[in-house]
């Protein structure tokens, strides 16, 4: 996990990411309303990459909503690509047959 703070300490953002063999999960990005726009996703999105980088991972993957405007291209900027389901690896697919066992939109 990594957080960004504000200038009084505050949490304002943070991303939590799971490692699975040798694939990163990006379990949850998020930044405060009021921060938004600063470009803290990003910085925190590269953290995870890096990281991801140093630990030699084969890939950095999540899930997130299609509906939502401003998710696609946001990924798409670094680099993130949408999948087939072909193209999933197990744990990905175990990740989406969660996500739609509790409800979520596949």
């Amino acid at each position: 996990m990594w957080v960004t703070f504000d200038g009084e300490d505050q949490p304002i953002g943070f991303v939590v990411v799971t490692v699975h063999g040798d694939e990163s999960f990006v379990a949850q990005l998020s930044v405060a309303k009021a921060a938004q726009g600063q470009g803290l996703g990003r910085a925190l999105m590269h953290a995870a990459i890096g990281d991801a980088r140093t630990r030699g991972q084969r890939a950095v993957t999540l899930t997130t909503f299609r509906d939502v405007a401003w998710n696609a291209p946001f990924y798409a900027r670094l680099g993130f690509e949408m999948l087939t389901l072909k193209q999933y690896s197990p744990r990905l697919q175990a990740v989406r047959d969660d996500e739609t066992g509790r409800g979520l939109p596949p």
